[in-house]
């Protein structure tokens, strides 16, 4: 293992592993692994590493291991704080499930979901990831996680913005919107309105290729120029009022 992504999907897969009751041993093993390749990558990698301390936490918690997950949890809050917002958000749920006695290990069976479904997308099989994405979303209205329900929203959105269905994919983004507002995500309230900036200014541009089509086919036949040799040739146009044909064009 050399790389960062490789080390970046074993960590998420212990984060899920913790939850679904894999040996400890085994776990800190996946964790220890990352943290060595993240290690050798430098300072840039302070966000990867906090999801390791992040994982590790999750073991503490489940072995009722509280106060060394209390520092683990502080530790990240105060590094990732106003710099990473999925890591700030993932520590305070983690606070907010164990102290209302929430089932973790479902949260992590929806964080779970959620990743392949990225995964999934990245490969180019939107049909799977759709799938995946609508169960977790589901999940996390479920247990009223509000961050996920809006990043599976988003996702499913983009989905339908690469099918064409702009209408689709701004509504799912609308949703979205004030699900990010309600945990105070302002970074993703500007990115979902950039996306719909983007759905105005398609519509906008297939309405003008709409008229213009439209104006092609109500032209006339005869350039107006060319009307009065037209009249000549074949008479006069009825007039609708009377019967009566109008006067020929002097010539």
């Amino acid at each position: 293992m050399n790389t960062r992504g490789s080390a970046l999907a074993l960590v998420k897969a212990a984060q899920i592993d913790v939850h679904m009751g894999v040996d400890t041993e085994d776990v800190q093993q996946s964790i220890f692994t990352a943290r060595g390749v993240f290690s050798t990558m430098g300072h840039s990698q302070l966000r990867e590493i906090g999801w390791c301390d992040l994982a590790q936490a999750d073991i503490n918690l489940r072995e009722n291991d509280f106060f060394t997950a209390k520092e683990l949890l502080y530790s990240v809050l105060k590094s990732a704080w106003d710099r990473y917002d999925d890591l700030v958000s993932y520590s305070l749920e983690s606070w907010l499930i164990s102290g209302l006695g929430m089932s973790k290990q479902r949260l992590a069976i929806y964080k779970g979901l959620q990743f392949i479904g990225d995964t999934f997308l990245a490969q180019g099989d939107a049909s799977t990831a759709i799938i995946l994405f609508s169960i977790a979303l589901d999940g996390f209205t479920h247990i009223d996680v509000h961050r996920s329900r809006a990043e599976c929203m988003v996702c499913l959105g983009d989905i339908s913005k690469w099918d064409g269905n702009s209408m689709s994919a701004a509504e799912h983004w609308e949703m979205a919107r004030p699900v990010f507002e309600r945990s105070s995500q302002i970074k993703q309230m500007a990115e979902i309105d950039e996306r719909l900036t983007t759905i105005d200014q398609d519509m906008l541009q297939k309405h003008a290729c709409n008229l213009a089509a439209l104006g092609e086919i109500n032209a006339p036949s005869v350039k107006p120029e060319e009307w009065g040799d037209h009249q000549l040739e074949h008479g006069a146009p009825e007039s609708k009022g009377n019967g009566k044909h109008l006067n020929p064009v002097a010539v």
